[in-house]
């Protein structure tokens, strides 16, 4: 007869928690992932898994107190002999993810520092895959593209995976305000093991560039391009925002790469409130061909103007 207490190392009166502790140091040992091809190892392991998953388990550490490894009626069972014999049905027999496997997601963590077993991010708009463990529950990972607006507004969408060896359609909640590479995780969406749970559905987000705006965090940037005399006499210019467009003064004398605060017009903060900020960033441009009018401008302009932007900087100023 097998004594359980002794295969985790534990006396009759250990705790719960002194009983997972032992698991857990001797099922980082003894791991079939750290022996592979080693059978007397993973023999071992099993046995390991089918002590843990009856002496973690109050009503099955009773009666296994109170008549061994086999039931009532079994050999060396104790009373009502001849009666049906049986085994403890463990989780031993099934692999990881079931009975008392449930520690196996904190165990891979120590060994790797994983957070969660064989989760792997992604690979391809619009496709999903799953995270190989065997007869574990196992997470789904979806790489979804979103435009800039989707992202900054929020949206619903559907996706399609497979789960359960056919196509499902699955709807899906973008938040406001998320960024490029953020995950969503959809709870119990993912694919089931053998004998455990279904695991997660995570989605990575991809966000196509804006063709004119730029995001940086919460604030959104961009870039307005002006004329000579816009930026010297100053101007109202109507703008995109994210919440429509609006009427912008240029002050007079302002630079290329000058800052314009627009506050609380950026992108919403995700998973808190506000909004961040758009800054309009005024870059002086000037025209291809340059015509004779403009040449005379330029020239009264140099002539009459008394301004040195390089004075004191260098030699020739």
């Amino acid at each position: 007869m097998k004594d359980f207490y002794q295969i985790l190392g534990v006396s009759r009166s250990a705790s719960a928690d002194e009983i997972k502790q032992a698991y857990r140091k001797l099922a980082k040992q003894h791991h079939p992932d750290l022996h592979k091809g080693d059978k007397a190892n993973e023999d071992k392991f099993k046995e390991i898994s089918e002590a843990y998953d009856v002496l973690s388990n109050q009503s099955k550490k009773q009666q296994y107190d109170h008549f061994g490894q086999w039931g009532p009626g079994g050999p060396g069972g104790g009373p009502g002999a001849g009666g049906q014999q049986y085994t403890w049905t463990s989780s031993s027999s099934a692999g990881p993810g079931a009975g008392g496997f449930g520690d196996f997601g904190d165990i891979f963590e120590d060994l790797f520092g994983m957070g969660g077993l064989g989760r792997k991010p992604g690979s391809g708009a619009g496709r999903s895959h799953r995270s190989q463990q065997g007869s574990q529950s196992q997470d789904l990972n979806y790489t979804m593209e979103i435009s800039f607006e989707e992202a900054i507004q929020g949206t619903q969408a559907t996706v399609s995976v497979r789960r359960h060896q056919r196509p499902e359609k699955i709807s899906v909640k973008i938040p406001a305000g998320v960024k490029d590479g953020q995950k969503i995780r959809l709870a119990g969406k993912g694919e089931a093991g053998i004998m455990g749970d279904p695991g997660d559905l995570f989605i990575t987000l991809k966000v196509k560039p804006h063709d004119y705006f730029k995001r940086e965090g919460d604030d959104i940037y961009l870039e307005l391009p002006i004329t000579v005399d816009e930026a010297i006499l100053g101007a109202d210019i109507i703008i995109p925002t994210l919440s429509g467009d609006i009427s912008l003064t240029i002050p007079p004398g302002t630079s290329s790469g000058q800052k314009l605060r627009l506050k609380g017009k950026g992108a919403p903060r995700h998973k808190k409130r506000g909004h961040g900020d758009q800054y309009v960033i005024p870059k002086i441009v000037l025209p291809k061909k340059i015509g004779e009018n403009e040449k005379q401008l330029a020239e009264e302009l140099a002539e009459k103007s008394s301004f040195k932007p390089r004075k004191g900087k260098f030699r020739d100023s």
